[in-house]
């Protein structure tokens, strides 16, 4: 049987992010956090900085206009740097379980405020938008990644928080699950067989 390869989006996932409190508190608009998403997924300028298209001050200059923050760009990137925590509480040890059976990847829509190698060394192949030119939901990125990969899209699972994401692998074949946030992709690792007693570990 073919090996079988995890393929993680990071954000939400396996990374805690601030992102909702920050823009709330400092966005005048009445914002929710699919409200925020959809800024994210729908803004052409945040898929440029994404892709490695522009550069931060275009990219801040015009978040700032979208959400009215009344703030420089300087500011504003000095905030964003700050939105991710840090890896959930035990998704290190999961990762570092999981890379003593399977091939561990993670795919992620990022930048060059947030990447962090540490990030990248967790993983036996990290692919990050900025860096590979394309980001999710493209099916063309999922493509990049299966052939950078050398795997069928069958042979490999891929876990992300954004349902246009999950679709547009899906659309290549590849097992795509809609996973928001660490618990939720701990109970589908377990539903689907890569761990073990992962409700009595969440507890615990």
């Amino acid at each position: 049987m073919a090996a079988r390869i995890l393929l993680f989006d990071l954000g939400g996932v396996l990374i805690r992010l601030r992102i909702a409190e920050s823009l709330t508190a400092l966005s005048p608009l009445d914002l929710d956090w699919e409200g925020i998403k959809s800024i994210l997924l729908e803004n052409p300028m945040i898929r440029r900085f994404e892709c490695g298209q522009c550069t931060r001050t275009e990219f801040a200059e015009s978040f700032i206009r979208d959400l009215q923050l009344d703030m420089t760009a300087e500011a504003f990137l000095a905030e964003m740097a700050t939105w991710p925590v840090g890896f959930f509480d035990g998704a290190l040890d999961l990762l570092a379980d999981l890379r003593l059976n399977y091939s561990v990847n993670c795919f992620s829509n990022t930048n060059e405020v947030h990447w962090q190698q540490h990030w990248a060394d967790q993983f036996d192949h990290p692919f990050a938008s900025h860096l590979i030119g394309l980001a999710k939901p493209d099916p063309a990125a999922f493509e990049h990644v299966l052939e950078r990969l050398g795997a069928a899209p069958e042979d490999v699972w891929f876990f992300d928080d954004s349902r246009a994401n999950v679709a547009a692998a899906a659309s290549v074949e590849i097992n795509a699950f809609h996973t928001d946030g660490f618990e939720a992709l701990v109970l589908q690792l377990e539903e689907l067989g890569f761990v073990n007693n992962a409700a009595d570990n969440l507890r615990g």
